[in-house]
């Protein structure tokens, strides 16, 4: 994830046949001009697509709630910190920033989020199933640098677990 480099066409994800079929197809489509994005329709990015915006961002906390907000359409995610587990199976289904329930460990907020719908990471990069899932740890580095370090699960699209650390 750079978002300083969103169109790159390089990833380090280990992607399985189908998903790096799907890549290679899409990189070769933007080498002629030809590119498909759910936010030029007015969609939300989603997540984990949310990390890679390069827009501001903020944060909200309470006591049984934080608030991630990013300026791209006015997009919210809220993770849970009360102890709840995540939506029953029989309840649940994919939402554009999933289901999200967290912790403080320390000064390090740790979130996972599941029941995502699909997507692309950003633009020119690899697509999600709809059975992504993420593990974040957000902690203030210095007064200016909040560090965000990733792992992305999805059994369907990923050979193994994605890491990354921004």
């Amino acid at each position: 994830f750079d978002p300083a480099q969103p169109a790159q066409n390089v990833t380090s994800a280990k992607l399985t046949p189908k998903y790096q079929a799907l890549y290679e197809k899409k990189v070769e489509e933007v080498k002629k001009g030809v590119e498909w994005d759910r936010l030029s329709y007015c969609l939300p990015p989603g997540h984990p697509r949310w990390l890679t915006e390069p827009f501001l961002r903020e944060f909200i906390l309470t006591a049984n709630t934080t608030y991630l907000v990013n300026e791209m359409v006015n997009d919210i995610r809220r993770v849970y910190t009360d102890g709840r587990g995540h939506t029953p199976a029989d309840e649940a289904y994919p939402l554009w920033n999933g289901d999200s329930i967290g912790f403080w460990d320390g000064d390090t907020l740790v979130i996972h989020t599941t029941q995502l719908r699909e997507g692309q990471y950003q633009r020119a990069q690899p697509d999600y199933s709809d059975k992504v899932e993420t593990v974040e740890k957000w902690r203030k580095r210095d007064a200016d640098t909040i560090e965000a370090d990733v792992t992305v699960y999805d059994p369907e699209a990923l050979t193994e677990p994605w890491h990354v650390v921004q």
